[in-house]
């Protein structure tokens, strides 16, 4: 999806046939990564390619229900400086799958191998304390991130579950941009998850959890 939507910024309806002919190109270019001659694939990997080729086909497909919509950054490296006590900071890192601009607000996407059992949270503590949180956990990250580095934009975050395409974008938060007091909050226990990280008289243990 990266190749596919490099170099363009705005993407009308009228985008789409061009784009769905560079599906096959795009998809080799991505494999040689990994394998050095796509034409090569036998057996099993020729069969994965016909399957990716076929997710890809439903992302634009639901791309274009969306368009118009503006690309703002693919599968880019997002760093900022994030003070945990008066004299500290760090430094914290973000690969994002996309940005882009729908409707006047900023969209965190996030495309998803996996499944999701939801994308809905109580309360942002529990994203700290709750391993079946962790899709909600990276998406108010995610958007903490973005909100840094667009200062003052609406986010919303979704996420594109590839195993279940047919739901469209699921979004995070009823799909309403993130509200500033929950990025306080989590920016808050984010903060204090840091210092206990750094501090040595609280020691790394195994899970107890199997």
């Amino acid at each position: 999806m990266e190749y596919i939507y490099e170099n363009r910024s705005r993407i009308a309806p009228s985008d789409f046939n061009t784009l769905r002919s560079t599906i096959d190109s795009c998809l080799d270019r991505a494999l040689i990564i990994e394998f050095q001659k796509p034409e090569d694939l036998e057996g099993k990997n020729i069969l994965l390619r016909n399957v990716i080729r076929e997710l890809i086909v439903k992302i634009l497909e639901m791309d274009e229900r969306h368009a118009p919509f503006e690309l703002k950054q693919l599968e880019q490296k997002v760093i900022i400086p994030f003070a945990i006590d008066d004299n500290r900071s760090v430094r914290l890192l973000g690969i994002i799958d996309r940005v882009d601009e729908h409707q006047g607000c900023l969209r965190v996407l996030d495309y998803k191998t996996g499944s999701v059992k939801s994308t809905e949270f109580n309360q942002v503590e529990e994203l700290f304390n709750n391993v079946d949180k962790k899709e909600q956990f990276q998406a108010l990250y995610y958007s903490m991130l973005i909100n840094f580095k667009y200062t003052g934009r609406p986010v919303k975050v979704g996420l594109i579950t590839l195993k279940e395409m047919k739901e469209g974008i699921k979004y995070v938060n009823k799909g309403e941009p993130i509200e500033n007091e929950k990025m306080i909050e989590f920016e808050k226990e984010l903060r204090k998850l840091i210092l206990e990280i750094l501090d040595p008289s609280v020691p790394f243990t195994q899970t107890d959890v199997e």
